[in-house]
């Protein structure tokens, strides 16, 4: 259809001739179409008021006004648009205000922006709706003004979001270009909005630095309480607190590169993936349960609250390895016991432990002979049939010297990396440390204390068993015989590391270790003639110190959030202009519009055809109206929207057949 304007070149009243003329009606029918002469005499030369025609319609004329708005309606609508246009430029100044933040430093005015940027997935679907359905209706408008399929006129009047602009092509089956550009420009609002929340983080700013670290030596197992009878009265009752605590909070810095007190604890270099060579780092994953070797950690002096480090301490722990424990017949209780219990004894401890060969002198390295390494035997009581008797199993001990490679971040370190290490020469004679230390270990939590009563097994043993059974009252005997040797090899090393390594250095095992440097520097001679006999030894750190906060620009997001600003920017301009040359009054998408020319509304006296969709509506605001049957007397009936009236409406039927 192609439409001609008849020109009005005065000021004067609008007269019947100066009235819009609608030229021939292009159709896709051929000339011999039967229809052809019925379409032309419908749409061609159709002239409302022409001279000479008469007046056919006396009320439109007289009612007839100019095609254009009054002056105080242009300012408002004006206005608004101005507004509306106006609101996207707020966005991008958010984007380039985000921009400027960063690197700066932590202010008041960058924590008010990202206040600002945290609002923006609220505000921006509701502004970025707003725009684009207006700009769809504006251009839907202008575009049914000169001409339009009315397939693409339903896909923008009808988009008010994705998934009814996805709605209108899937129920059309008009699957174009035109549509998948709506669902795409329809797709940016949640999009903006994210990108939005994105734009701005805070950060630490960090420098790369090189220092020296503390940790405790290996050699100051010299000051070890074990030494003598004496000093276990002295200390004995503070090593088993330690204990007994790193036992009872087991479950809950299990999962920890910590022990309880904050000290880097080993984990066992034997369960670590071998890493080619011998002298090679082997990776620890704490993605998987680790494995340690203690329950207590290396005394680690002064990791950095604000900042990163990493330093390589060295270490040395026992290993156990034990061999299949059986339950023992009590008449081979003697033999298999070394004399310790036999087949008369009464209850006694329920945990037995005895060195039964000293260390060699030069203990084993990690990956190396086992064959000489000292020996000694464990037992737990056990009932069976009613019975008590022990659950033994022979073992052997050696004593392995590792490196660890610590990582602090912020005070929480853990190992990252061990390898095999050389062994710091002690000069303290192990054998008589390691048999106190299996000596005590056995009544260590055992309250009793004595080889006539014994009200359950000890706190060691229920551990052994299982961590929950720490917490479980009553008399219990634990059958540590049932355990697989690995376990059992497992369990009992972490618990006599942790035992002996409560018994040296205790100053530093339950309080934060000094911060400054002089304390370190002052206690750093591990010479065995030097009192005290523990020591601290220097190591090279490296990494980074945190100076302040700063913020960081995503500026991946930044993009993607400035292009859809800029987007949603031009499509309000677009509006803007758009409104701006189009005439045809602002009436698709209105309830209103359905009153227009419709013969069962005749409501053009009230509401002219010039104007608005709104405007309409508020002319027409009280009128009652409905969806009703036109034809209710007759048998087929026929839906329309109806304007109040005096002609009869008859209600929608289910089941009546309608055209």
């Amino acid at each position: 259809m192609s439409f001609r304007h008849v020109a009005h070149h005065d000021n004067s009243p609008p007269s019947p001739g100066n009235s819009v003329e609608f030229s021939t009606f292009h159709s896709s029918a051929q000339p011999t179409s039967p229809d052809r002469g019925s379409r032309e005499n419908l749409f061609s030369n159709t002239i409302v008021g022409g001279e000479g025609g008469g007046d056919r319609d006396p009320v439109s004329r007289q009612n007839a006004v100019m095609l254009s708005r009054s002056q105080g309606y242009v300012i408002t609508s004006s206005i608004w648009d101005f507004v509306l246009a106006a609101v996207p430029i707020a966005f991008i100044v958010i984007a380039v205000l985000a921009a400027s933040l960063d690197g700066d430093k932590k202010s008041k005015r960058g924590d008010q922006i990202m206040e600002v940027t945290s609002l923006i997935p609220t505000v921006f679907p509701i502004v970025f709706a707003a725009l684009v359905g207006y700009f769809f209706r504006v251009y839907g408008t202008f575009r049914a003004e000169r001409g339009v399929r009315l397939g693409t006129l339903e896909q923008l009047i009808g988009s008010h979001s994705f998934f009814s602009a996805f709605e209108r092509q899937m129920l059309l089956r008009d699957f174009g270009f035109l549509g998948i550009l709506i669902m795409i420009i329809w797709a940016l609002s949640p999009i903006g909005g994210q990108a939005g929340l994105r734009l701005l983080t805070r950060t630490m700013e960090s420098v790369p630095y090189n220092s020296t670290n503390w940790y405790l030596s290996p050699a100051s197992l010299r000051d070890s309480a074990l030494g003598s009878a004496s000093s276990m009265n002295t200390a004995g009752d503070l090593i088993t607190s330690i204990y007994t605590s790193s036992l009872m909070a087991s479950k809950t810095t299990g999962g920890t590169g910590m022990d309880l007190w904050g000290n880097a604890k080993i984990p066992d270099i034997k369960t670590l993936k071998d890493a080619g060579k011998p002298d090679d780092w082997r990776m620890v994953n704490w993605s998987d349960p680790v494995q340690f070797t203690s329950l207590l950690g290396i005394p680690v002096g002064r990791p950095m609250s604000q900042g990163n480090m990493t330093f390589t301490v060295s270490s040395q722990y026992f290993d156990v390895q034990c061999s299949e424990n059986i339950p023992v017949e009590k008449k081979d209780l003697k033999r298999l016991s070394y004399g310790l219990v036999n087949e008369t004894s009464g209850l006694g401890h329920s945990m037995l432990l005895y060195f039964a060969s000293p260390l060699p002198k030069t203990t084993d390295e990690v990956g190396g002979e086992t064959s000489s390494r000292a020996k000694f035997m464990f037992g737990s009581r056990t009932e069976i049939n009613d019975n008590y008797t022990w659950g033994i199993s022979d073992c052997t001990l050696g004593n392995l010297a590792v490196d660890s490679r610590i990582e602090c971040e912020s005070k929480t370190c853990k190992v990252a990396a061990m390898r095999p290490a050389k062994r710091v020469d002690n000069s303290k004679d192990l054998n008589h440390l390691v048999n106190n230390t299996l000596r005590y270990l056995t009544t260590a939590t055992d309250r009793a204390k004595s080889t006539n009563h014994l009200y359950s097994s000890t706190l060691t043993e229920r551990w052994m068993n299982a961590t929950e059974l720490l917490f479980e009252g009553g008399r219990i005997d634990m059958d540590l015989w049932k355990l697989k040797p690995d376990v059992l090899s497992a369990r009992l090393g972490v618990t006599l590391n942790t035992y002996w390594q409560a018994s040296f250095a205790t100053k530093f095992r339950g309080t934060p270790l000094p911060e400054t440097t002089a304390f370190y520097e002052e206690h750093s001679n591990c010479s065995p003639d030097v009192f005290p006999q523990w020591c601290f030894v220097p190591t090279e750190t490296s990494g980074v110190r945190h100076t302040g906060v700063i913020y960081r620009c995503n500026r991946a997001w930044l993009a993607v959030f400035m292009v859809i600003s800029i987007v949603l920017q031009l499509l309000a301009l677009a509006s803007f202009v758009l409104k701006r040359i189009t005439l045809a009054p602002d009436i698709l998408g209105y309830v209103s519009s359905y009153t227009r020319d419709n013969p069962h509304a005749p409501l053009a006296e009230t509401a002219g055809s010039f104007h608005d969709g709104l405007a309409r509506t508020r002319l027409l605001k009280d009128v009652k109206v409905m969806l009703g049957d036109v034809k209710a007397a007759e048998r087929v009936g026929h839906i329309s929207f109806v304007a109040q009236g005096d002609a009869p409406v008859g209600r929608l039927t289910k089941g009546r057949s309608y055209i």
